[in-house]
């Protein structure tokens, strides 16, 4: 009887998950076990760290691994890995148990990096892991509440100053968030929008030196409209933690925030045998293995690849690690690893973002609403859809400060339910007020179907009817069950067009016929019982 193979995953990241579920989908029960080891009960959606950072729900970064793993062959076991021995082919955790292993996938992520400058670890708030967000919310519920002790009369200098050290994805995300957050809070207090600044500095020439030019300058214009004040050619001193120049003058509220930098789990310098580059990383052969190990494979931030550091390159560095264990287990030929350039998508404040898909860029709400879309992708490909649209609208309901109620989100929200709503009804009068015309082109939809030219001239306008009727109804009230019809039917006379004999482009020109009543039933979310359809 063939043995079965123990492959064990180190890490609940995004690598780590992606990895586990793939392997849980591509190998059988019998041919091995498949063991996620995790020093934290829960996955972190990392990308939303900034919301929670600015009072909105925990919810959607924190998700149980139990829940993800629910009904798969994969084992979660909560343990802080102290020690691997590559050569025993063992790994030692604190609780003191040993887990042993045929395949070990390390995936244990990055963490915070001060790049050695004295005094900023203690002078400075991390912004990397859940609790780093949360501490970070707490400090500012303290300051606004601080804030509100000043006369609104008592302006001629800022109360406080929020320095985010680090122009990169997190502290622009980060910056964006805290500037329309504060705007917002000191608006309801009756300040102006001022008495709050916001700073960014980074030691580059630009902000978002990853990125185009063209796209970092659109992000600094953002973050100007926002009130957000940029530094560059900056690096962050010692001497700098108390310096009134650095704080630009005095204020009352002092707070750093550290983005600038990160490194590899500390526990990959324990683990015998790997071999770094110079930048710390590990590094891998073309089968993302680590140098000299054959069944050791390093995946995520810590791997020595382009484009590592990216959580898109984490769960393609899961997905093709768990592609070359399965083809292992049956002895199948392994394709060598090549990654594509990953897109990026970076919000700054709510309702805008950019997105950089290879050649193509998006700004505005356009680029914002793909992200909305690209954080549901995610979370639609690790939960069951239900559970994952709840996880993925639960940031968008509940302010995690009980006495505050954040309708920025909302607001843009409503605008972009409106916009929708306007949309769609649109489309089905115009649909309408067609039918209600006997429109003779329509007529040869029917006859493809079976159905004769007369039956086609009487149907018409009962369908030209209903359909403006639907379409006022949704503009009064977006009903759930008129929105799911309105999909229906608009992928229907979509999916007719080719059946009568048009060409197939028809049919994905008339994406729009049922994709917007689709994407205004996602905003307003499906229903839990069956009554919530009907209103």
């Amino acid at each position: 009887m063939k043995k079965r193979k123990t492959i064990l995953i180190v890490g609940g990241g995004f690598g780590g998950v992606r990895c586990a579920l793939e392997l849980a989908r591509k190998t059988r029960a019998s041919d091995c076990r498949i063991i996620l080891l995790s020093d934290k009960p829960h996955f972190e959606y990392t990308p939303s760290l900034y919301k929670v950072a600015t009072g909105r729900s925990p919810l959607e970064v924190c998700i149980p691994l139990r829940e993800i793993f629910n009904r798969t062959k994969v084992d979660v076991c909560v343990e802080t890995v102290t020690e691997v021995r590559t050569s025993e082919k063992q790994v030692f955790g604190a609780s003191g148990l040993r887990y042993s292993y045929d395949f070990l996938v390390l995936g244990l992520g990055s963490e915070t990096d001060f790049l050695g400058i004295p005094g900023i670890e203690q002078a400075a708030l991390k912004f990397k892991t859940l609790t780093d967000a949360l501490r970070l919310n707490w400090h500012m519920a303290d300051l606004f509440e601080k804030v509100r002790s000043y006369s609104p009369l008592d302006q001629t200098v800022p109360a406080a100053q929020i320095v985010v050290i680090g122009g990169g994805y997190t502290g622009i995300e980060l910056a964006g968030a805290i500037a329309v957050h504060a705007r917002d809070k000191l608006r309801r207090f009756g300040f102006d929008s001022s008495l709050i600044r916001v700073n960014i500095v980074e030691a580059s020439s630009r902000i978002m030196p990853s990125l185009p030019h063209r796209v970092s300058r659109s992000i600094v214009c953002r973050l100007n409209r926002l009130g957000v004040i940029i530094t560059t050619d900056r690096p962050i001193k010692a001497e700098d933690v108390e310096s009134s120049d650095f704080f630009r003058g005095a204020v009352a509220e002092k707070t750093l925030v550290f983005t600038a930098g990160t490194c590899i789990n500390k526990v990959y310098k324990r683990i015998e045998g790997l071999v770094f580059d110079k930048r710390g990383r590990v590094v891998v052969d073309r089968f993302l293995r680590a140098r000299g190990l054959r069944d050791v494979f390093v995946i995520g931030d810590a791997a020595a690849v382009r484009w590592s550091g990216m959580a898109q390159t984490a769960l393609y560095d899961g997905r093709y690690t768990a592609r070359v264990i399965a083809a292992s287990l049956s002895r199948r030929r392994k394709n060598a690893y090549r990654p594509a350039k990953p897109a990026s998508i970076t919000p700054v404040g709510h309702g805008w973002a950019a997105a950089v898909f290879s050649r193509v860029i998006v700004y505005g709400f356009l680029g914002f609403f793909v992200r909305e879309l690209a954080d549901l992708r995610f979370f639609l490909s690790i939960l069951p859809a239900s559970r994952a649209i709840s996880v993925w609208r639960s940031a968008r309901k509940v302010d995690i400060n009980n006495n505050d109620n954040s309708y920025t989100y909302m607001d843009t929200m409503k605008k972009a339910q409106w916009v929708l709503r306007i949309a769609v009804a649109g489309e089905f009068i115009g649909h309408g007020v067609f039918a209600l015309g006997v429109k003779a082109g329509w007529i040869k939809y029917f006859t493809a179907l079976g159905l004769s030219s007369g039956f086609a001239e009487s149907a018409l306008p009962i369908i030209g009817v209903i359909d403006i009727a639907v379409a006022l109804l949704v503009l009064i009230k977006p009903v759930r069950i008129a929105l799911l019809w309105m999909a229906l039917w608009g992928f229907w006379t979509a999916l007719l067009r080719p059946i009568g004999g048009d060409p197939i482009w028809d049919f994905v020109e008339r994406f729009a016929n049922w994709g917007a009543p689709l994407a205004l039933l996602v905003l307003i979310g499906f229903p839990k019982k069956l009554k919530e359809w009907f209103q």
